[in-house]
């Protein structure tokens, strides 16, 4: 209760959850490449996009979950992030920690002497991705985590401007003009900096358009207008056949906002049941979608533990038998998942209820005053 009041309950969807898990066994297959060459050394570079498909889901989710709270509840701004704080936070720093002990962390992008303790403290305050040798130096994919962190940052700041389609749209041009911008002036003027222009890759001013197409889908989902048989088969032929182009042709410039698109209409396309849905949306995909945060942070240095644990790697992974290497990357896949429960279950679903519960403890406190 919250003067007075009851608590805001948050609608669950379902068909997020499946997409979640869609988006971390995407990421999965990007690296999983490094174990198991199930593509005879093509790998999986779509599954790179599962990342964008993160962002897309970041932000319609949290536009649902808290428009209602933004609107009614006191300190909102100050109850917004310490969920999002306890959210992330806890299962990051464990992360960095057991990467930095487990592997040193050296890496191409790190100079000679690796890890520094600059480096580590600059993970905990989230500042690791101002610097090009840091922003994904650690646990392997944490230059997303630095994205997701100062997309929250400015959340307050789009609930109280960012009222309709229209405007969300317009800062979505806004944001994908900058994206080229700062890419183009790296290009131009540090043209044999092949690190810096990686960084500004990964940076937030590349990738915060992305986000932006969450909160555009967020306004299309209040507005059931849009959704009927005709535009839900139009959407799936159109979401297939643009998958299948991207997967044939893989453009080489503007591929991410490319595939981005299709990955949107997908979100648009799964909030009503249709025949095409259940591949993404079943028990399997929303069960990995409830530990796809944990699975996404640990499955780099679950895979090399899994690596380590195989007598013989070339004999199961390496192996010109098709069924071989099929039974590495289900073997590896459920060694993942089993690691990303445990994570879920003693580190990260711990952290978000302690979170939840300072929150109570903040209302209960203002109450009594």
């Amino acid at each position: 209760m919250e003067n007075g009041k009851p608590e805001i309950e948050i609608q669950h969807y379902n068909y997020l959850d499946g997409l979640r898990g869609v988006a971390a066994l995407l990421v999965l297959f990007v690296h999983m490449p490094q174990i198991v060459d199930l593509f005879n050394g093509g790998g999986f570079g779509f599954g790179a996009h599962g990342v964008q498909l993160f962002y897309i889901l970041s932000a319609l989710t949290l536009f649902l979950s808290s428009s209602q709270r933004f609107a009614s509840e006191d300190k909102a701004s100050l109850k917004f992030f310490i969920r999002r704080f306890f959210r992330i936070a806890p299962l990051f720093y464990i992360a960095v920690i057991l990467s930095w002990l487990s592997w040193g962390g050296v890496d191409y992008r790190l100079p000679i002497q690796g890890i520094t303790i600059n480096n580590i403290i600059s993970h905990f305050l989230f500042l690791f991705g101002f610097n090009k040798y840091w922003i994904n130096s650690v646990v392997g994919v944490e230059w997303s985590v630095f994205c997701e962190v100062f997309f929250y940052l400015s959340l307050p700041l789009l609930f109280k401007y960012i009222k309709d389609k229209k405007t969300a749209i317009k800062l979505a041009v806004i944001s994908m003009f900058i994206s080229f911008i700062f890419k183009y002036f790296i290009q131009y003027y540090f043209p044999n900096d092949s690190l810096l222009y990686e960084w500004s890759s990964l940076f937030i001013l590349s990738n915060y358009f992305y986000f932006i197409f969450g909160v555009i889908l967020y306004f299309l989902f209040k507005d059931n207008k849009y959704y009927n048989n005709k535009t839900l088969t139009i959407g799936w032929i159109f979401f297939i056949i643009s998958i299948g182009i991207i997967l044939i042709v893989k453009p080489a410039h503007f591929g991410a906002l490319l595939s981005s698109i299709p990955l949107a209409l997908l979100v648009f396309l799964m909030k009503y049941d249709f025949p095409l849905a259940y591949i993404f949306n079943n028990k399997i995909t929303r069960f990995i979608g409830k530990i796809s945060y944990s699975m996404y942070l640990v499955h780099y240095m679950a895979l090399g533990l899994f690596a380590k644990l195989i007598i013989d790697p070339n004999l199961i992974f390496f192996n010109q038998n098709i069924f071989m290497r099929v039974f590495g990357v289900f073997s590896a896949l459920l060694f993942v998942v089993i690691a990303s429960r445990i994570s879920y279950e003693i580190i990260e679903k711990p952290g978000i209820n302690f979170g939840r519960n300072l929150i109570k403890k903040i209302s209960a406190n203002k109450q009594a005053i």
